[in-house]
């Protein structure tokens, strides 16, 4: 859940095949704009801090998200609430969030089967109000295409080489370790976004 929105950021710098994508370039803009308004000393809420009404679903395929569903459906109102007790944030009848716990076991299971299962890859515009990514995709879609294969071509150039393996894994554990996951969340965004911009500064 949660670590899915740090994760597959990162996941497309762990090869050399990073492709900048329209909405990764969204998202290089509305971090612009969120850096502005964090300036400018504006609140700013990520939609996945938003536990009472963010569907945690997105992050995980059709199937998976199902077997978790049908988990969470089959416990007793003791284990419901022993699970709700541990991860401490009471998101207000919204099931989905607890249900992201138990898909996260689902895939921890089947991981040590040997199954293959990955997170499904969704948008960054999950990570940002919806007044931000507006404003962002605004920008981009401005510019002529000859541009924004610049650009792109530029992120992907900045992105070559770097070890983004070591990076997440030093940040989530850091960040994990010291804070809880709605607070750390945007710690981990931060962190990418300076990273990104020190890898290849982007000139607006």
């Amino acid at each position: 859940m949660l670590l899915a929105a740090i994760l597959n950021p990162l996941a497309g710098l762990t090869n050399q095949e990073f492709v900048a994508t329209d909405d990764y370039m969204i998202s290089v803009y509305a971090d612009e704009i969120v850096d502005q308004k964090y300036t400018a000393n504006e609140e700013i809420v990520s939609p996945r801090n938003e536990v009472a009404t963010f569907d945690f679903s997105v992050d995980y395929s059709p199937d998976l998200w199902k077997e978790a569903e049908t988990r969470w459906t089959g416990m007793s109102d003791a284990e419901k609430q022993n699970l709700k007790n541990k991860y401490e944030a009471e998101p207000n009848g919204n099931d989905s969030y607890y249900v992201s716990f138990v898909a996260e076991d689902v895939m921890a299971e089947k991981w040590d089967a040997g199954i293959e299962v990955e997170y499904v890859e969704t948008s960054y515009e999950y990570e940002y109000p919806s007044e931000i990514w507006a404003q962002a995709k605004a920008q981009w879609d401005e510019l002529p295409p000859d541009q924004q294969t610049a650009k792109k071509k530029a992120e992907e150039s900045g992105m070559e080489g770097i070890g983004a393996a070591d990076l997440g894994s030093s940040l989530i554990s850091i960040t994990w370790s010291t804070l809880g996951p709605l607070d750390g969340l945007w710690v981990l965004l931060a962190s990418f976004t300076a990273f990104r911009v020190g890898a290849n500064e982007h000139d607006g």
